[in-house]
């Protein structure tokens, strides 16, 4: 199981991508756009590095959203499939080790997984931010209205789930 030790918290730019796409998707919780935003970032091959400015309030995610039993297994299924994802065409055995094992997993490949998926989350956050804020203007169109759907049924699952 992972181990979420620490809060997630995105920093720069990305904070104002989040809020922008938060807005219009009529307020869904970051942790729900932080993993569309990963899943978005390795379907796009997309990655990127976190940009510190210290004139933006960082947003935070707090790591019991994280750790929440049901919330958990969902995330470490993510984790480990961006990891196999990863490593796959490099190195097999070593895409599934990361990926999956458990039963003697190291502080190291559990921090290798977090970073992995935090760097296509943010590349993710981009991708979204450019072809849903900067190319739409209106909320009507196709894939604003696709995105959207998908946060409902997110809102949907996150009200059966019961938070620590």
């Amino acid at each position: 199981m992972l181990d979420f030790s620490s809060d997630i918290i995105l920093r720069g730019d990305h904070v104002s991508m989040v809020k922008k796409i938060q807005e219009l998707f009529e307020n869904p919780d970051y942790i729900d756009i932080y993993l569309v935003a990963g899943a978005v970032g390795v379907i796009k091959n997309k990655k990127s590095q976190e940009i510190s400015e210290m004139n933006i309030s960082p947003i935070t995610i707090p790591r019991n959203v994280l750790t929440n039993s049901q919330r958990n297994k969902y995330i470490e299924l993510i984790f480990g499939a961006v990891a196999l994802n990863e490593y796959l065409y490099d190195d097999e055995d070593r895409a599934i080790k990361v990926a999956f094992e458990e039963s003697s997993e190291t502080d190291n490949k559990k921090m290798e997984r977090k970073v992995l998926f935090h760097q296509y989350a943010l590349g993710g956050l981009e991708y979204l931010y450019r072809e849903l804020i900067e190319k739409y203007e209106d909320s009507d169109s196709a894939p604003i209205i696709i995105i959207s759907e998908f946060f409902d049924k997110m809102r949907e699952l996150s009200s059966t789930v019961k938070y620590i």
